[in-house]
């Protein structure tokens, strides 16, 4: 079996437009990492027995060929990240169906997700992040029983989250047998059997790949057979509007969730308490409403949460558990929370004595307010009798005399 790797180099230029004439016999294309300009030769598709086409990380534009993805027919791995490639995602008539790794992410693809691209029941790693992608989420991928990660994060997809996600087995995936090998770095393939094999026969380890999820408070790199512990989905910095579907709880074997960046509303199910396995889950920048659930403090593997910046109120949960590690900034931005480690504390405080008699007005007397009003009234009749009595009875009477 015939390989080529030059990856990791500085070269420049096109690639060859008849490589895929002049190598028909290649498994094993590796030209990432340098500085390669132009198209994808369309030549490409000649490798009927290609397995792994890597170009990631270089200045290729254009479309992906038509010629490639109908004559790579046993092509298990590809990966075209970080060029300037445009167009659709993949042409409508492709005959990918052994394709396992899919990592068309940083480039500037367009248009909508389309059915029936890929077989959904063989894809594991769907990473379609970073690109131009509009329209809606689409149902269909409901129906990738064996994916382990999707990324579709800072595209401009819109509506709601499907609900039909709940039922990808994320992290739900079978181990291979030498997940501890001490191979040499980069793909192989078990001699002892032919390249179209099934997938059992192709092994990853030490394929890096960064999938762009937040654990342990940094952002990880993974590679290698660590890939096959790692699952998770990523719906970041999209424009996806409604509720978070309480059946996105169902998925108890996920390791990471992003939700961040959106105009998602609503409040946070109480579901997500049976995400056991989760480490890393963000909800920041959203428009959540309603308080945090208490359940999820059961999330005892949970290194990194967010919910700042929603709409959220009441108290934080008891900082025990996992939730006694995380901060300030997993919470601020949202005006109605309070509790520690806020310093907005949730007991209102009582007014003290002295405040309460100067500030609250005395009560009325009524009776006292009548008697004072009755005695007023009697002095003033009885000044005014005695005064006409003694006008009366001649007391003034006396005769006038003159000067």
């Amino acid at each position: 079996m015939v390989q080529l790797d030059a990856s990791m180099n500085q070269i420049h230029g096109e690639l060859p437009k008849f490589i895929g004439t002049v190598l028909p016999n290649l498994y094993f294309l590796n030209m990432s990492v340098n500085a390669l300009q132009g198209r994808i030769p369309a030549s490409v598709g000649d490798m009927k027995i290609l397995l792994i086409l890597d170009l990631g990380n270089n200045d290729l534009f254009g479309e992906i060929p038509q010629r490639l993805v109908v004559g790579c027919v046993n092509l298990y791995f590809m990966k075209l990240s970080y060029n300037n490639l445009q167009g659709p995602l993949l042409p409508a008539k492709l005959n990918l169906t052994r394709l396992r790794y899919l990592y068309l992410d940083n480039n500037r693809f367009s248009g909508n997700l389309l059915p029936g691209i890929l077989n959904s029941s063989l894809i594991k790693f769907l990473h379609l992040n970073d690109n131009l992608i509009s329209g809606e989420i689409p149902n269909w991928l409901g129906y990738f029983s064996n994916m382990q990660s999707l990324i579709l994060s800072k595209n401009s997809l819109k509506g709601s989250i499907p609900t039909c996600l709940y039922q990808i087995p994320f992290g739900s995936k079978k181990l291979i047998d030498d997940a501890f090998t001490t191979s040499e770095p980069g793909w192989h393939i078990d001699g002892s059997v032919t390249p179209v094999d099934e997938d059992t026969n192709v092994l990853i380890t030490d394929v890096e790949e960064e999938i762009g999820f937040m654990s342990k408070n940094r952002l990880e790199s993974y590679k290698g057979n660590i890939l096959y512990y790692i699952s998770g989905i990523d719906l970041s910095q999209n424009k996806l509007t409604g509720p978070i579907p309480d059946e996105l709880g169902y998925l108890t074997s996920i390791y990471t969730m992003n939700l961040s960046h959106n105009h998602l509303t609503g409040s946070i199910p109480k579901t997500f308490s049976n995400l056991k396995e989760i480490e890393s889950l963000d909800l920041s920048y959203n428009l959540l409403s309603g308080e945090i659930p208490l359940e999820l403090t059961q999330l005892n593997f949970l290194s990194v949460f967010s919910v700042a910046y929603n709409n959220l109120s009441g108290n934080i949960p008891d900082t025990e558990a996992q939730f006694g590690t995380f901060g300030e900034s997993s919470y601020e931005g949202n005006s109605l929370l309070c509790g520690p480690p806020l310093e907005k504390s949730c007991i209102r405080s009582s007014p003290s004595p002295t405040d309460s008699v100067t500030l609250s007005p005395k009560p009325k007397d009524t009776f006292w307010d009548s008697f004072l009003w009755s005695f007023l009234v009697s002095s003033v009749a009885a000044f005014s009798g005695i005064i006409s009595l003694l006008y009366s009875g001649g007391y003034y009477r006396q005769p006038f005399r003159s000067c």
